[in-house]
């Protein structure tokens, strides 16, 4: 696939009102993702994981980009 400008952008809003996951890059949430990342990252995992979340895209501000 060819990476353009237009594509990041069209990634980046398919993504809006999606879940942020500190230190991840368009994995699909899982409690055992949330569990792997508080563990790694504690000061970033202060809130409860919902189910809500299961299965949805989640990236971090990199990730985001890092994820297209």
């Amino acid at each position: 696939m060819t990476k353009t400008n237009n594509g990041l952008i069209e990634y980046c809003r398919a993504q809006l009102g999606l879940p942020y996951f500190y230190g991840t890059f368009g994995n699909k949430a899982s409690r055992a993702l949330y569990n792997q990342k508080k563990e790694q990252y504690p000061i970033y995992y202060t809130w409860d994981y919902s189910t809500k979340y299961d299965g949805r895209r989640v990236h971090d501000c990199a990730g985001l980009i890092k994820g297209y």
